[in-house]
């Protein structure tokens, strides 16, 4: 059996910083059942401690590796076992198991599973629960604020007839929300239940940088080769605990329609002849529909019949590389760039600081639609990186004790001013 133990231990809580097994591996097996019996913290395989109560750890039954817990219901005693984690486990939310009960001697073993804020008050979640005569895997959520578990041999159970029947209990799994940290500020964000996900924040572009997502991987040095499993900003529901650095890109803007137009409230059918990024401008021109917006497919469309215009341009004294314009068709449209078509996904190689198209027509009509679902600019040198580097300007009036003068500090790293610093313009 494979076991991830790794733990951190915190205000004499347990803080997982992954989902943890217990098989009962570690702990010495037993042959006597009518007493209770702990299971140190040393002996467990994920470093809780438990008691178990009228059982023992026993290799008789197992769901996996050599040993499980046993729980015996007697004939002829009134007493029903229990086995309970001792230690508090912060943000417990979720506990799966395997389980099965003998129906040996006519008994039919039933369980209640309990959980506790404390170790000591115990409140039901399930309550009589039925069990086969083989190992299956069952699964309870744990309320909010619960830190302890518990299984129960019901007393509404039927005793066996002669004997003893016993009740085996093996893989039990916890699971905690898992925390994502965001490197570049080493704050946190932690699901408010297991499997809920976070919410990913964007950041802010940086003089030519833009924020392109998220990655497991640091690049520390800027690099030509694209990053794999960029990870967008928004909704994500992390596998573990994760620590995710911020990507950004230089000389590259993309964008889809439908979340340009979510982020800026564009209404159905309603004409829009501007797309804004960051340094890159799309500009649609011609009758009064070319231009309008659609959520039947999230596309921006354009009508061969008003003879339309779509033109990329970009700032900044850059100059365009390439542009990909991913759109669909009605009318067999396709758009055109200096008298060649192209169909999407029609990447194109552009230069100067923008390009126009226009829509043709791949068959024979002239009433052709191009519908853009979304695009992706080109523009100098293409670059990535988890550290964007940025140079700035100063005009700053410095007091040398002797009169005002004005000088210009221009640098990629911080600096210190040994002396009065006036600043009267920045540019970054």
């Amino acid at each position: 059996m494979l076991l991830l133990c790794i733990f951190i231990v915190g205000g004499g809580n347990f803080l997982w910083a992954l989902t943890k097994t217990e098989g009962f591996e570690h702990k010495e097996a037993a042959s006597s059942y009518q007493s209770t019996v702990t299971v140190s913290t040393a002996e467990s395989d994920c470093g809780i401690s438990w008691e178990i109560y009228y059982g023992c750890v026993t290799t008789t039954e197992k769901m996996s590796g050599d040993k499980s817990v046993g729980l015996r219901l007697q004939y002829n005693k009134d007493i029903y076992g229990y086995l309970q984690t001792t230690t508090p486990i912060d943000g417990l939310t979720k506990v799966d198991f395997y389980a099965k009960a003998s129906t040996a001697g006519s008994a039919n073993i039933l369980i209640d599973i309990k959980y506790s804020t404390d170790g000591s008050s115990w409140t039901n979640i399930e309550t009589a629960m039925s069990l086969t005569n083989k190992f299956k895997a069952y699964s309870v959520n744990i309320p909010t604020g619960g830190k302890y578990f518990r299984i129960d041999i019901s007393s509404t159970s039927t005793k066996p007839t002669s004997s003893y029947a016993q009740l085996s209990i093996d893989d039990v799994k916890f699971s905690t929300p898992n925390t994502v940290t965001l490197a570049d500020t080493n704050s946190t964000l932690t699901e408010v239940s297991v499997g809920a996900g976070v919410n990913l924040p964007s950041r802010s572009n940086m003089g030519d940088y833009i924020f392109y997502g998220w990655s497991e991987t640091e690049i520390s040095n800027e690099t030509t080769e694209e990053p794999e499993n960029i990870i967008s900003a928004g909704d994500y529901n992390p596998a573990d605990d994760v620590t995710l650095y911020p990507v950004y890109t230089k000389g590259k803007e993309s964008v889809t329609i439908g979340n340009y137009a979510s982020a800026n409230s564009w209404s159905n059918g309603t004409k829009y002849t501007t797309i804004n990024l960051y340094k890159v401008t799309a500009t649609v021109s011609g009758g009064a529909n070319s231009g309008k917006y659609y959520t039947d497919g999230y596309e921006w469309r354009l009508y061969q019949t008003e003879n339309p215009t779509l033109t990329i341009s970009v700032s900044g004294g850059f100059t365009l590389s390439s542009v990909k314009i991913t759109y669909n068709v009605s009318y067999t449209g396709i758009l055109v760039y200096n008298e060649t078509q192209y169909a999407s996904p029609a990447s194109i190689n552009v230069s100067g600081t923008s390009a126009t198209f226009s829509v043709g027509n791949s068959g024979s009509a002239t009433n052709g639609q191009v519908k853009i679902t979304a695009f992706e600019v080109t523009y100098g040198d293409v670059r990535y990186t988890s550290h964007p580097t940025t140079t700035i300007s100063i005009n700053a009036a410095c007091n040398d004790g002797a009169g005002n003068y004005y000088s210009t500090y221009s640098n990629t790293n911080a600096f210190v001013v040994a002396s009065d610093l006036t600043v009267s313009e920045i540019t970054v």
